[in-house]
Parts: structure tokens; C-alpha cells; sequence
């Protein structure tokens, strides 16, 4: 553990952690392997395995932090990765819980407690489709996902918080990156479904301004994917080809129709005084990086690509393509005519990557 943390057990009879146990029902330190979760920040991170059974024994492990003086503003902030399906009693109607996470506050050392917050509200927020999903693997709900909680009561006061696994069967909890302040914001979003990726034009060039091709006429909307936000601003083009702001936490662009060349969305989150961005999917583009592009990135909604600047400063005329990367219901095919497939594209790729030509490579050429 941390230096200045502690962990007990307060169960009857108390679980002891490995070697003197080696089922591990208490709290523990666990390896960053994909065998129980994936943490982002270090190579390990704190987790606490329930008892299984018809009648499992009971849990009551407890996670103290060391003693923190909160100032004004902070909020205590972790990351935790839990299964809001198996934690519950009824699991179909979302109903009562087996064993839950609490997180407590101490301003005496220890001997007395005050509950603040626990997982099973937070479990009782998921919908049953993605409870669901959790019961099969397939929710995000079951990452590490982060959790604010406010400790405004304990600001310029010595506080400890413990963090307690208590019931009788359930499911593990993991937490990371336990912090009290004001958090750090990381802006990201994802690019919509249907807007592609330029790869290639004549030549096997790359062009030297990052593109990328939508449908006409169609609404995307762009995912927000920060990292400890609580305030966005978006930046981006509207009809009138004029720069727009919202601060929705997802972006919905506008039915664009054909020929429109808009820039990508901005992106700027908060917390409180803290910001990061503006940031721009464009950094994540498959450009070469021996040549990096320069201006600005856009998306041409529609029409051919026209004339692009390539990175070696030749002039060429349309071919963008994406390989691999095909499927007939996205609405950038089915709205746009002039994207078809291009043999002279593939036979580019396969020489290009010094590849056997396969049935399952697709390859688009738009333009």
C-alpha cells in the first residue's frame, strides 16, 4: 500500500491477505495485467475480492487514507472499475445490493465514521440494458470510470477517508489515482461513425493538411471522451460557414450539404480553474510522421476531394482512400456516389505494403 494508507479487516472471522490466505478477501495491491482490470496510471492498483457461494461469508474491509486537510474547492476523486449487475440482490429490476463500496469521512482519527458515498447509488443510475451488458463483459460501465465526491463539509479540517467493501457476496471493486484537490481535465472526443480517414491519394502520397470525408446532408454527432470534466466548450463550423460555440457535453454537427469544407471540431474541458485543449482529433490522424502535417485539418462534406497539396509539395487531384476499413451501412456510402471502389487503390496498398492481395482487404477510393 501507500505510504501513510492502512488496511484492515473487520470481518468475523477477518480476511487476511496473501500468503496467509491465498483466495485474497481483503484489500489488496493487484498487478495492471488485464487478468481483473486495466489501470492508466501506474502498474497497479487497489482491489477487494467478495466471498462466492450459496452462503458466502461476509466482507468489511476498510482502506484508510493518511490524515488530509481539504482547502476550499477540492473534492475527493478516484477512478473505480465495479459490475453494477453482479452487486445487486435483484439484478433484473435493479433492486438491493449484496455488497457495495462506501466511502466514509473521520475527523477524530478513526473513531467515529460518516458515511458519504457509496456504489450502489451509483449502480442504481445504470439503465438494465447496460446492467446488462455488465453481466456479459460488454459495458464501459465496468472500466475504470472516474467518481467526484464533494467533501466541502471537511474543507481546512484534518480528515481521513477510508474506503469500505462491506456485504456478503457480489463482485470485486478496484480503485486508482485516489486524489483530493481540484481535478486535472483532459480533452478527447471520437470521431463519428461514417467520417473517414483520408490514407491515400495518387502517388502514395500523404496530403500535407489532415482530411477527412463525411456524407451530405447528415448530422454527426461527436462523442466526448474527457478525462475528469465537468464544463466543455466546442468550437465548430456552421452553416453559414461562421465559427459556432456549445457547451453540450456531445457535439452535433449540422446536415452540411455537398461541397462544404469545415474545420474538425475544438474541443476545451474544465474543472473549475483548470482547463485542457483545445484539442483536435486531427492529432490522431494516420499521417506519416516523418511528415507531419501543417495548417489547419477539415472534413469535406460530399463532392470530389478537388486539388490537395501533398507533403512534397506536389499538386494532386482526389484519391483519398481508407483500407480495411469497410462497411456498407455507413452513411458516408450510402450518401455519397462518388465513393466507389478503386482497384488501382488496392494494387497501391498491396505494393506499397509489399502485400498479397486478399479478399477480405477492402479498400475505398473516394473522388
Amino acid at each position: 500500500m501507500p505510504d501513510g494508507w492502512s488496511d484492515t479487516s473487520k470481518a468475523d472471522p477477518a480476511n487476511k491477505p496473501y500468503p496467509d490466505d491465498p483466495t485474497d478477501f481483503t484489500w489488496v495491491t493487484m498487478p495492471s495485467n488485464g487478468l481483473n482490470a486495466i489501470t492508466p496510471w501506474g502498474a497497479c492498483f487497489a482491489m477487494v475480492q467478495c466471498h462466492y457461494g450459496v452462503t458466502p461469508e461476509a466482507s468489511d474491509e476498510w482502506l484508510v487514507t493518511p490524515t488530509i486537510t481539504p482547502q476550499t474547492d477540492d473534492l475527493l476523486h478516484f477512478y473505480m472499475a465495479y459490475n453494477p449487475y453482479f452487486m445487486l440482490r435483484d439484478r433484473e429490476n435493479g433492486e438491493g445490493w449484496l455488497s457495495r463500496l462506501e466511502v466514509l469521512a473521520s475527523t477524530d482519527d478513526g473513531a467515529n465514521w460518516t458515511l458519504i458515498w457509496n456504489n450502489y447509488d451509483e449502480a442504481l443510475k445504470v439503465s438494465a440494458e447496460e446492467r446488462y451488458k455488465a453481466s456479459i463483459g460488454e459495458s464501459e460501465v465496468t472500466d475504470f470510470n472516474p467518481y467526484f465526491i464533494d467533501i466541502k463539509d471537511y474543507y481546512n479540517k484534518p480528515v481521513k477517508f477510508a474506503f469500505r467493501f462491506v456485504g456478503a457476496g457480489g463482485y470485486r471493486v478496484a480503485i486508482d489515482n485516489v486524489t483530493v484537490g481540484v481535478p486535472y481535465p483532459e480533452a478527447k472526443y471520437t470521431l463519428p461513425e461514417g467520417i473517414l480517414y483520408p490514407a491515400l491519394l495518387p502517388g502514395v502520397l500523404e496530403p500535407k493538411s489532415p482530411m477527412f470525408m463525411g456524407a451530405p446532408d447528415t448530422e454527426y454527432v461527436w462523442k466526448n471522451d474527457s478525462f475528469n470534466g465537468r464544463a466543455f466548450e466546442w468550437a465548430y463550423t456552421g452553416l453559414d460557414g461562421e465559427i459556432k460555440q456549445t457547451t453540450e457535453s456531445d457535439l452535433t454537427t449540422p446536415a452540411y450539404p455537398t461541397g462544404t469544407v469545415a474545420a474538425l471540431p475544438q474541443l476545451i474541458t474544465s474543472f473549475g480553474p483548470n482547463t485542457d485543449g483545445p484539442w483536435v482529433i486531427a492529432t490522431n490522424s494516420n499521417l506519416d510522421p516523418d511528415n507531419p502535417a501543417s495548417g489547419n485539418a477539415a472534413i469535406r462534406f460530399g463532392g470530389e476531394a478537388g486539388e490537395v497539396e501533398a507533403v512534397d509539395g506536389s499538386l494532386v487531384t482526389g484519391g483519398f482512400a481508407t483500407y480495411n476499413y469497410f462497411d456498407p451501412n455507413l452513411k458516408a456510402l450510402a450518401y455519397n456516389r462518388l465513393i466507389e471502389f478503386s482497384g488501382d487503390v488496392d494494387r497501391a496498398w498491396e505494393a506499397l505494403l509489399g502485400m498479397q492481395e486478399h479478399e477480405d482487404d477492402f479498400v475505398m477510393g473516394i473522388g
